[in-house]
């Protein structure tokens, strides 16, 4: 009536053990082998097939952490690469596309002899090498660079081409004329009537395909390791050379390798104020110690950026150097015209009024050019990818100086 059973002579019978004296527990130890039947302490033997399965899971499990790991790690080097762009956005080439660009000149390598070869005549096409066109528009503005170049490129009778570079001058590279292909993609020669494809000739095309070569035969293990990968998750080839030659030159987005194989010298990097102190005091980068002293006394530290930048720029142009700029940062590249994680020649700069000269490898392609803000006109007032900004706007937009050493 209660909810309880009377209990059943057998259980009278069992002798009752005291829970409060130990001996009395310890001389009636539990029934092990029918506790299991009331769901007490029942241990069964494990077979060695569960051990087996069990560890088989585990492998299995650590085997695809470390495959979703491999493949995030992946996709977020490729999401935040910019050399990717030219192996995985451009995979068809329209030829049709080519017809109305042609003229006489495009199989000549210089058809105006060395006035062909000049900063306005660069024009980026589809490779993100804007750092490799930007050092070779440097070059060019200087009447030796224009001389180096001439002679670097060497036609040869069965139609190929030796390029001898002057910072690598004992590993000379021997390339095929460009394809219809490659030119689609490959940087063009603007004429002085802005005629972008190949009015000045095919000295740029060839140089650009010698210099992506040159960086798949010559590339650092790790970046090596991340595109064989890459490469064999993306395009079912596991190899670490681009798709097409001329493609390699993108992988010196994230040096300065151009300078050295050019000249046979580094760069220096200065930092902008932008990108190491910030609007704040909190730099785009590592912490410096000039970041620190910004806090107590930031103009004084600005003044000091600009004094460093001012007699490098003046040393670099005395010296005729090569100098690049570059916008990793992105800060006020929008409503400047200015873009972004991109690099510009710098072609001049007067310590007087302190302005730089600045020259855009992608030209007057792009209706995009340096203004002061974003309802005001073209600083210069004409789109030709050529401007001069003041040290003090310079300093509020791009990241970096690259100065040859």
């Amino acid at each position: 009536m209660n909810g309880y059973s009377n209990p059943s002579p057998d259980d009278l019978q069992q002798p009752m053990i005291d829970i409060h004296d130990p001996g009395t527990a310890q001389s009636h130890p539990p029934n092990r082998e029918h506790a299991g039947v009331h769901g007490v302490n029942q241990t069964a033997p494990i077979s060695q097939s569960g051990i087996d399965k069990t560890e088989k899971n585990r492998h299995l499990k650590l085997i695809g952490v470390v495959v979703f790991v491999l493949i995030g790690f992946l996709w977020f080097s490729i999401q935040n690469d910019i050399e990717h762009q030219d192996e995985f956005n451009f995979t068809k080439c329209p030829f049709g596309a080519l017809n109305h660009t042609y003229d006489s000149r495009v199989d000549t390598l210089f058809p105006w002899g060395i006035d062909s070869i000049k900063p306005s005549a660069i024009i980026q096409g589809q490779i993100c090498d804007c750092k490799f066109l930007s050092t070779t528009a440097a070059l060019v503005a200087l009447p030796s660079g224009r001389e180096q170049i001439l002679k670097m490129i060497h036609p040869n009778h069965d139609g190929t081409y030796t390029v001898t570079f002057g910072g690598a001058p004992d590993q000379p590279v021997t390339v095929a004329e460009p394809t219809r292909q490659e030119l689609y993609y490959s940087a063009r020669t603007s004429d002085e009537n802005g005629y972008y494809r190949f009015g000045n000739g095919i000295w740029l095309p060839v140089l650009e395909k010698a210099y992506g070569a040159y960086r798949n035969a010559h590339q650092p293990l790790d970046r090596a390791i991340i595109r064989v990968l890459k490469h064999g998750l993306l395009e079912g080839r596991f190899d670490a050379s681009s798709k097409l030659p001329s493609f390699g030159a993108a992988y010196g987005a994230f040096d300065e390798e151009a300078c050295r194989i050019y000249t046979g010298h580094s760069m220096k990097l200065l930092d902008t104020v932008s990108w190491e102190l910030g609007d704040f005091g909190l730099g785009k980068a590592h912490v410096s110690g000039r970041q620190l002293r910004s806090w107590i006394g930031r103009q004084a530290v600005i003044d000091e950026i600009y004094a460093e930048q001012n007699n490098a720029l003046t040393e670099a142009f005395s010296y005729r150097k090569l100098v690049i700029a570059t916008t990793e940062g992105g800060t006020n590249v929008g409503e400047t015209g200015i873009k972004s994680h991109h690099a510009y020649a710098v072609l001049g700069y007067s310590p007087t009024a302190q302005t730089l000269t600045l020259r855009d490898p992608l030209g007057s392609s792009v209706d995009m050019e340096y203004k002061v803000s974003s309802s005001s006109d073209f600083a210069d007032g004409k789109l030709d990818g050529q401007f001069e900004i003041s040290l003090k706007e310079f300093n509020k937009i791009f990241s970096k100086l690259a100065i040859q050493t």
